[in-house]
């Protein structure tokens, strides 16, 4: 009896000796995942555990801790091997994610996996490009999960973002239709193909100020009329346009919606100052400095032959231009002169005309932008119009 009892102890210690006591969770391949993705979790024991034992994986939460485990496949086996898993869907985004393997038949509870597992993984490198006064061009980083991404915005400090946009598998997105000088929130995220959402990613940027129109210029100056024109400025919706006879304490207002504007009814032999401004819809630039130009007349005694003729090209010049004047009789003396606005004399020559039409080209060297005057006399006769140099 006493040799039975000895064998039994004998053969109980050996079974106590020879059992699972521990599981070590392998690496989890292939990652990173989706919510709702399957994958395999393999296990290595250092014995057999009982008969009818069940292996099963559990998912940390998102910061590795298992206070909370979830159960994602289980396995009825007695070795080592692999479980068939399913990741819950809804998970939020985390790179800290760990697996561990459990066993019941003995409870041993296995080490988490030793790498992290991400699961939902967001956009990153996010940066901003091309913003101007009304446009951002958002950038991120390619999601090897994503089968597209979506995008939104807000002014920054409101709570209330812009409906999800699809910017499909593309990498950056821009924004339009946005207010100048203004702070915005921008956001994308990742959408797996079984339609499972990462977190968003977010950042603030501003717009830039809506620009003032540049290169401000005259086209043509007439006796009661002006063309002027300037370049076409981004974000523009129209153009706010003002004018006025030089002196004056009233602006005249006027709007265009190209970058050009005609002006008629001026009075004669009158200086006029202008001044333009960018509408960039929901905001305005500032004004440009003004410009000042004189509308054409003409002394004349005599000849509306000598005054249909006379002309001064290009006008914007650059300093040179011409000055084409006709005359009926050869050999007349003319004087030629050119004043700035100040009065000053900046050119003058004499001439003998022929007979028809003359032409005389002037360089004026080192001239200023501004606006100056070309005249010219001829038996008895005398013709000025306004020139601006740019």
């Amino acid at each position: 009896m006493k040799k039975t009892f000895l064998f039994l102890m004998v053969f109980a210690f050996s079974i106590h000796s020879y059992a699972l006591t521990s599981i070590t969770t392998k690496k989890v391949l292939d990652g990173p995942f989706c919510g709702g993705a399957a994958l395999t979790v393999g296990y290595d024991i250092d014995a057999s555990a009982i008969t009818g034992n069940v292996f099963t994986a559990q998912l940390s939460d998102k910061d590795g801790n298992f206070a909370s485990p979830t159960t994602i496949g289980s396995v009825t086996k007695k070795n080592s091997g692999n479980i068939s898993c399913t990741l819950p869907a809804g998970l939020v985004t985390s790179k800290k994610y760990k697996i561990r393997v459990i066993s019941s038949t003995p409870a041993v509870i296995g080490s988490p996996c030793a790498n992290n597992v991400s699961i939902n993984p967001k956009p990153n490198e996010l940066s901003a490009s091309g913003i101007t006064a009304c446009e951002i061009t958002l950038n991120w980083a390619s999601v090897s999960t994503a089968a597209s991404y979506k995008v939104q915005y807000r002014v920054a400090g409101t709570t209330d973002w812009s409906s999800s946009i699809d910017a499909a598998l593309a990498n950056s997105y821009t924004f339009s239709g946005l207010a100048s000088s203004t702070t915005y929130d921008l956001q994308v995220r990742a959408i797996c193909e079984n339609g499972e959402k990462s977190d968003w990613s977010k950042v603030t940027k501003t717009t830039s100020a809506c620009p003032i129109p540049t290169s401000f210029i005259v086209t043509d100056i007439g006796l009661t009329t002006s063309s002027l024109n300037w370049n076409d400025a981004l974000c523009s919706t129209g153009y706010l346009f003002q004018y006025r006879a030089f002196g004056e304490p009233d602006w005249i207002p006027l709007t265009t919606s190209t970058s050009n504007i005609n002006l008629t009814g001026l009075s004669a032999a009158t200086l006029y100052e202008a001044q333009v401004a960018n509408d960039c819809g929901i905001t305005n630039s500032a004004y440009t400095a003004s410009i000042i130009w004189e509308t054409q007349y003409f002394k004349v005694a005599g000849s509306a032959e000598m005054e249909a003729s006379f002309k001064v090209f290009p006008n914007p010049s650059t300093g040179t231009f011409v000055v084409r004047y006709s005359n009926q009789t050869a050999n007349a003396p003319v004087e030629i002169n050119v004043q700035n606005m100040y009065g000053q004399v900046v050119f003058s020559a004499e001439r003998q005309s022929t007979e028809g039409v003359n032409e005389e080209k002037i360089e004026l060297r080192n001239a200023t932008a501004g606006l100056y005057f070309v005249s010219i006399r001829s038996e008895g006769k005398e013709f000025k119009t306004s020139l601006m140099i740019k």
